[in-house]
């Protein structure tokens, strides 16, 4: 329980970028909704990978295996992230920000789990859940 409170810790910051981006493409910039959740989410990979990494992970190798792992399992939600997000925008009718605090909650979850189970896992037997 304790290494999940610190991924939504570290994924708070991350959505923060996420956040900070979308609403500034969208309100001085006037891109489209979708297009700058799918910008904010790109912001927030490298932010989020470190943090979860270093501090939630606590995993130091220098392997690229883990980059390519936490890369693959960032590529799947990045499009779930832009189909639940349009899906709640344009179907639902949903505010965007309210939108991606609904899709971020999915998000969370699903990469928990991913990042959990295969992308920081190790033969230890520590798969995060502690």
């Amino acid at each position: 329980m304790t290494r999940f409170i610190y991924y939504c810790l570290s994924g708070g910051i991350a959505f923060s970028v996420h956040l900070l981006v979308l609403t500034v493409l969208v309100e001085f910039f006037y891109y489209e909704e979708a297009l700058a959740t799918m910008a904010g989410f790109i912001a927030a990979w490298p932010v989020n990978f470190l943090l979860q990494r270093r501090v939630v992970f606590q995993v130091e190798d220098k392997s690229g295996t883990r980059f390519f792992r936490y890369s693959a399992v960032t590529f799947l939600t990045f499009f779930l992230n832009a189909g639940l997000f349009v899906f709640l925008t344009n179907i639902l009718a949903i505010y965007y920000v309210t939108a991606q605090f609904l899709t971020t909650i999915v998000i969370l979850l699903v990469n928990f789990w991913f990042n959990t189970k295969w992308t920081f896992h190790t033969e230890e037997g520590k798969d995060g859940i502690s």
